[in-house]
């Protein structure tokens, strides 16, 4: 469409070109021969005899030949001699934006508006520019504007809410597009776009009845596989099915994205797939080296399997890098692997690093009980640990309970009748 409006008025604005009397570097234009008109032009041009609508022909062959350089050169000769020329501004400002002179391009969009500020297409592209700066307001503004003079075009609801999404306006924008699903029956992205806000806005339940929509029209459309895999995995713990979208999503993705793969890995672990978890999450510890949770999941899947020197291996690496929220857990683990080892100096020194970043953990006053025993049948320290532990424990149904105060039974008739 717009090749046809400059064709139109090339012709307007050239008082030599006729129907019957057209120069070559026209004829090679208007028959497709882009790279033939060029050639003309530019020896035209080299002749001195090149005039406004040559280079405006030149401008636009270059265009089509993805030579955006030398169509700006091209129009930039072409306003010098006629500014008042918006069409060929409009096209100048798109070849910049090919080229990512994007402030340039801004710049002609308006300057064209100065002149035409009822031209909804140089607007449009203008609050383009706008999302790509950052200033979404402004570009909410604009699009609410083109929307509103056309309710039913589909690609200036989109913008507008995706200028709305940007700004985190979550509950305006689900009110935006409440009751118009069939309107965008087929467009994937606005359906993603409301369900991340559904989501943001803590109703998994409208989320997934919309990604369950996408994936009945699209049944691989990334974003929706991983949203679907991400809610089931970290809202509602639920393994079971957050493994299946997962793997699906894995597969689609030719293994190729490492934070997907973690999830699956952890999800293969609680799953029970231990050996599959393993080699997985450890695979990407390397990729990962700073994500305490690969290695984590990893020594836990590897002490399912019974392989103690891999468990170790792995938990000691999540401990050099484990955040706050997860350090006590990566080091009850560990401990619970040096103690495995039989290595209960340092199971003992781990343990109470694990009291150190989470006091109200009563399980680690049970293990290191249980470790002094092992250790060197410190009864007198152990006891003192089984004991606290018993104060703490709220699950009276604990296994672990009974068993300390059986010990501390017998450890308190052991130590009075050595005297002690």
């Amino acid at each position: 469409m717009q090749k046809i409006v400059l064709i139109i008025a090339i012709l307007i604005s050239s008082a030599l070109t006729t129907l019957f009397a057209q120069s070559k570097i026209e004829k090679h234009y208007y028959n497709g021969s882009y790279s033939e008109a060029i050639e003309a032009f530019v020896q035209k041009e080299k002749n001195g005899k090149a005039g406004l609508n040559d280079y405006k022909i030149a401008a636009h062959c270059y265009g089509q030949l993805f030579d955006y350089e030398s169509a700006i050169m091209c129009y930039d000769i072409a306003l010098a001699l006629d500014s008042s020329d918006m069409l060929s501004r409009e096209e100048m400002a798109d070849f910049q934006q090919n080229l990512g002179l994007k402030k340039n391009a801004f710049t002609n969009y308006e300057l064209i508006l100065k002149a035409d500020s009822l031209n909804t297409r140089v607007k449009a592209k203008q609050a383009g520019l706008m999302m790509d700066f950052d200033r979404y307001s402004e570009a909410e503004q604009i699009y609410r504007e083109l929307h509103l003079s056309d309710t039913t075009n589909i690609f200036f609801l989109r913008r507008f809410a995706i200028s709305k999404y940007k700004q985190k306006k979550y509950p305006e924008l689900i009110n935006l597009l409440a009751n118009k699903e069939q309107f965008f029956s087929k467009d994937l992205e606005l359906h993603m776009i409301m369900a991340d806000c559904f989501y943001k806005q803590n109703n998994n339940h409208d989320a997934i009845r919309l990604l369950n929509i996408i994936l009945s029209v699209d049944s691989l459309y990334i974003p929706a596989l991983s949203k679907l895999g991400y809610i089931h995995f970290s809202a509602y713990r639920n393994y079971e099915d957050a493994i299946g979208y997962y793997r699906t999503l894995n597969r689609v993705e030719n293994y190729s994205d490492p934070f997907h793969l973690k999830n699956l890995g952890i999800c293969e672990y609680f799953t029970g797939n231990h050996e599959y978890a393993a080699t997985m999450l450890d695979s990407l510890s390397d990729e990962m080296n700073d994500d305490a949770i690969v290695p984590f999941y990893a020594g836990l899947s590897y002490k399912k399997m019974g392989d103690t020197d891999n468990t170790l291996r792995c938990l000691e690496r999540a401990a050099t890098v484990v955040i706050p929220m997860y350090t006590a857990d990566v080091y009850h683990h560990l401990g619970r692997a040096y103690a495995s080892k039989r290595m209960f100096e340092k199971a003992i020194d781990t343990y109470k690093k694990v009291q150190e970043y989470d006091p109200k953990n009563y399980q680690v006053l049970f293990d290191i009980g249980v470790t002094y025993e092992e250790w060197n049948l410190n009864r007198t320290e152990a006891l003192v640990y089984y004991q606290e532990f018993v104060n703490a424990c709220t699950n009276q149904r604990s296994a672990d309970l009974k068993y300390a105060q059986n010990r501390i039974e017998k450890i308190k008739e052991e130590l009075f009748f050595e005297g002690e």
